[in-house]
């Protein structure tokens, strides 16, 4: 997983956090065990590392240019990409 900010920044620590909750929560609702999740992280940083100045915003989701363009991965199992909230 790769969450911009500065080390040691007191927001960059909250943002890290509220990250890591909203990840833990999506990926519940979605019914993802742990290896699907890491799955979901590999798209995820290989993504990051074609295309620098994301930022990942949700378990399956990066956005790039304060959130004008979103990368939505397709969840496991399923073929069409869906944030976690959206219906199938």
């Amino acid at each position: 997983m790769v969450v911009l900010g500065l080390a040691g920044s007191t927001s960059a620590s909250t943002a890290t956090t509220e990250l890591q909750n909203t990840i833990t929560a999506q990926a519940r609702k979605a019914g993802l065990d742990k290896g699907e999740v890491a799955g979901l992280e590999r798209q995820i940083d290989r993504q990051m590392t074609i295309t620098p100045g994301g930022k990942q915003i949700g378990v399956n989701q990066i956005a790039w240019r304060g959130g004008n363009a979103v990368m939505t991965f397709p969840l496991p199992g399923e073929k069409r990409a869906r944030a976690v909230d959206e219906a199938a």
